[in-house]
């Protein structure tokens, strides 16, 4: 912008096209997430702020610097900007939120399942336990049994 020369737009030309692939991305990479999709007053933030921002460069290239210079110092631009920050800031806040949440309900579960397997484990133990108890009196008996014969 300040330059007038067109070479020096490439990577905000770039930019604009990774912002518009990266909101488009937010909607798809959330639905069945439990993540709610991107905001419109976001969407509808960036936007007002890539045609202020388009705005500038035309008014550069068509008029002049000057007149670039005036849309800037109107800090409707940087306005936006603290607008769209906001906004992002609040959707990272709450996502961090969601996955507190889902970060304690997976504790949760991991304990009820680690409670579930102690007790299936001494239960089992109790179970072998009781069949060691019962094979020996088992023994017993036929000992007793045969003791009884051979005394007979």
């Amino acid at each position: 912008v300040l330059t007038g020369e067109s070479r020096y737009l490439d990577t905000y030309d770039e930019g604009v096209g990774d912002v518009h692939q990266w909101l488009g991305s937010q909607a798809r990479e959330v639905s069945g997430q439990g993540v709610p999709p991107v905001d419109t007053a976001l969407v509808n933030e960036v936007t007002r702020k890539l045609e202020e921002m388009s705005d500038t460069v035309r008014l550069r290239a068509d008029e002049s610097f000057d007149n670039a210079r005036a849309l800037v110092l109107t800090d409707l631009g940087r306005e936006s900007m603290r607008r769209i920050r906001g906004a992002l800031e609040g959707r990272e806040s709450d996502l961090y939120a969601r996955l507190e949440s889902h970060r304690d309900t997976l504790i949760e579960r991991n304990h009820a399942l680690r409670t579930k397997m102690i007790v299936g484990s001494g239960l089992v133990a109790a179970l072998l336990g009781l069949a060691v108890l019962l094979a020996m009196k088992s023994e017993r008996r036929r000992r007793a049994a045969e003791s009884e014969v051979v005394q007979a």
